[in-house]
């Protein structure tokens, strides 16, 4: 016992005297969402020497791509929260937790070519596919991101309860069985699909019981 002890403190010790900073990670991390997300309404495009009585029409026809832009906007939205919500408990860093988050990161930047491609074959099942798989990795990774952070409490606060940690993993678990039934679904029916993730967004922006740990801000 004494020498697990001994292990559990000098890993603590470790992190802290040779762990980095996280806030260059939170830094980067909110420079690369804000700017996937300004992307987003870029794609967002009419043509050019419209008549009058032709603009009303072609803003009705930009509905879809209108969809798919508040969908993947929401999309990063609840994955910046997921993210930004970790380092409330996330206390250091190391080479590979930055390495983790530079990998989960290039898979957000790509979230604006996955949209275009959805506004752009919104009917087609590989589009839908490939929107599906690019939130799917993101939400992966993040798990994985959080798993290597609380794993033997490795870069964590030592008295962040085993609940805390369980909670986090089942909400991030939810959301990849709903993106996978998603994806399923898209083989019989593309708008099926773009039903479910539209119901992942709607369910990810309801308060749970892990937000209230944020809320009433417990001691953990």
């Amino acid at each position: 016992m004494r020498n697990l002890d001994k292990d559990t403190h000098d890993d603590a010790d470790l992190n802290m005297v040779e762990g980095l900073s996280t806030s260059r990670i939170e830094t980067l991390g909110d420079g690369v969402f804000a700017i996937a997300m300004t992307l987003l309404v870029l794609n967002l495009e009419t043509p050019g020497n419209l008549k009058a009585e032709h603009l009303l029409t072609i803003l009705l026809n930009l509905w879809p791509q209108l969809i798919a832009y508040f969908l993947s906007f929401i999309a990063l939205g609840s994955l910046w929260v997921a993210h930004h919500n970790q380092y409330h408990w996330i206390q250091f860093s190391n080479r590979k937790f930055l390495w983790i988050n530079i990998f989960f990161l290039s898979f957000v930047a790509l979230i604006p070519f996955s949209t275009i491609l959805l506004q752009t074959h919104q009917n087609q099942q590989l589009a839908v596919f490939e929107y599906g798989t690019n939130f799917i990795i993101c939400l992966v990774l993040l798990y994985f991101h959080w798993w290597y952070a609380t794993h033997k409490h490795r870069l964590i606060a030592e008295n962040l309860k085993h609940r805390v940690i369980r909670l986090v993993k089942i909400r991030l678990l939810f959301s990849i069985v709903m993106y996978l039934i998603g994806i399923l679904l898209s083989y019989f029916s593309p708008a099926v699909s773009l039903i479910i993730f539209v119901i992942i967004q709607l369910l990810s922006v309801i308060p749970s019981y892990y937000d209230n740990f944020f809320a009433a801000r417990i001691k953990v």
